[in-house]
């Protein structure tokens, strides 16, 4: 393993959000993309990581609306990296050192790929310089855990409230009591994520 680079078993695709955001479009970008984890852009710069544990602890925990506070006041920054040259041993070292499990993989300031445990787990059965048969082959494996949203944890798409059992109805993530809001008025339902309007009925 002391001879794999980190851009031989990182991932290469990774789940972005800009700092001036809101917890609401990152809880949504989370839901979407199905991962705990977001590197967070300050224009075409990786400035910091937000997970979503960082939206239970710091926005649901407070009680701050996540449709008003912003990815960059929650975020974790200055963002752990690694270059994608180095030895995956360093990668190791950092995510040991650092406390954390997951490092953004940067070179010359672009942000290439992230490299999590899971990923290391496997450097042993890469040879140096191989590179991953398919980058998408382990989109975000190593996290923490399984992302909360495989259970429908998530901001309503409705009312903003967090909720552990959300549905999905249509292109929308509900709480049991707007889905239930939302059959009961039928054709008269107006969808806030698309239109802005509030439900009146």
């Amino acid at each position: 393993m002391e001879n794999v680079t980190v851009r031989s078993v990182m991932t290469r695709r990774v789940a972005t959000i800009g700092m001036d955001e809101t917890i609401m479009d990152a809880s949504r970008v989370m839901g979407m993309e199905k991962v705990n984890c977001l590197v967070v852009m300050g224009g075409r710069s990786a400035v910091g990581m937000i997970t979503d544990s960082d939206i239970t602890r710091h926005v649901v925990g407070r009680g701050l609306n996540p449709k008003e506070t912003k990815v960059s006041e929650i975020m974790s920054s200055p963002l752990i990296f690694v270059s994608p040259d180095d030895r995956v041993e360093k990668a190791k070292e950092t995510l040991s050192s650092r406390k954390v499990n997951r490092l953004a993989v940067v070179e010359n300031g672009n942000l290439e790929g992230i490299i999590t445990d899971a990923d290391i787990s496997k450097a042993g059965t890469i040879k140096e310089n191989q590179a991953p048969t398919s980058i998408d082959s382990h989109f975000f494996e190593g996290m923490t855990k399984k992302p909360d949203w495989d259970r429908g944890s998530g901001f309503c798409d409705f009312c903003g409230n967090h909720e552990d059992n959300l549905v999905t109805s249509g292109d929308e993530k509900l709480c049991r009591n707007c889905l239930e809001k939302k059959r009961s008025s039928g054709h008269n339902w107006v969808s806030r994520k698309k239109s802005g309007q509030s439900f009146t009925g």
